[in-house]
């Protein structure tokens, strides 16, 4: 069965095998805010049955769900009848990446990102595939694909693939976007996605806690994404030569930085370390010191 937002019934059927009449005293759903039940009676004649209906609105929710009922009555063998729905649900539409599909982006650059929509429909519940896509902050097209298909339970099956321009940032970070999938009849569905920008070369730690009145010296390891480089300089702070520390050239330099406290410094300041570089997309690597009421410490 596909989840489509749709409310499943279904009625139970509770006998009373007794010599005399069983009253429903109470019912109840587990899960009142989507589910219901309602006997057709609070009167169950002996050596008879009363149908006992229920709903279960488990909205776009797939897998295996489960919601439970319970009846209280006044019959002595069976005060508390516990009635149980299943529903084995498959999703109506599912967007998830391609394989290869970059999640994230270096400063400077754009990039493309490739996701697949898919859509399944059984007689009238479900989804066809969208007749188009709507975004605002990156570009987006809907590619035309194969013809439905059925899968192994018989629902037909509709792949499209969504190719999302990303636009090139010029600070590393986490950005977000909005896709809005359109079908000719007015229904929209919105599907976010998300990639970070990261910078061409990498800082560890990327900050540094001071403690208010100390100094201290910390070795940062700095990491490029692919061409060698060499620290050329640092403002704000003190090389401190060392036998492993900056290389002529590499992609991973390490370099020991002695930090002294600015001038009346107090707790929770912040300042900012720059070292220079002569990598041809990064020449400046940030490293943030803050102003700690207690001992140092770093990240």
């Amino acid at each position: 069965m596909i989840a489509d937002d749709q409310t499943l019934r279904h009625t139970f059927v509770l006998a009373n095998p007794w010599d005399r009449d069983v009253r429903i005293l109470q019912a109840s759903a587990h899960s009142p805010c989507c589910s219901t039940i309602d006997p057709t009676s609070t009167l169950i004649p002996r050596h008879s049955s009363l149908p006992i209906p229920v709903t279960f609105h488990p909205g776009f929710q797939a897998g295996k769900r489960r919601v439970d009922f319970l009846v209280a009555t006044d019959a002595p063998d069976a005060e508390r009848i516990a009635l149980t729905l299943t529903a084995d649900l498959t999703a109506a539409w599912e967007m998830t990446p391609l394989s290869g599909s970059p999640a994230s982006l270096l400063t400077g650059r754009p990039g493309v990102m490739e996701m697949e929509v898919v859509c399944r429909r059984s007689e009238n519940q479900g989804l066809p595939p969208p007749d188009g896509v709507e975004s605002a902050g990156v570009e987006a097209d809907l590619e035309d694909g194969p013809g439905d298909a059925r899968d192994a339970s018989g629902l037909s099956v509709a792949r499209r693939k969504v190719r999302i321009r990303l636009p090139a940032h010029a600070e590393p970070g986490s950005h977000r976007a909005e896709l809005a999938f359109t079908w000719a009849g007015g229904r929209r569905r919105v599907e976010p996605i998300h990639w970070i920008v990261r910078p061409w070369i990498r800082s560890t730690p990327s900050a540094v806690f001071l403690g208010a009145s100390a100094s201290r010296e910390v070795d940062v390891r700095l990491e490029a994404e692919a061409a060698p480089f060499r620290v050329t300089g640092v403002s704000g702070a003190t090389i401190v030569p060392t036998d492993g520390g900056a290389k002529a050239g590499g992609v991973v330099q390490t370099v020991r930085l002695a930090i002294a406290p600015a001038a009346a410094p107090a707790a929770g300041a912040v300042r900012e370390i720059t070292i220079a570089t002569d990598h041809p997309r990064q020449p400046t690597v940030p490293l943030t010191v803050v102003i700690t009421p207690r001992s140092e410490a770093s990240r």
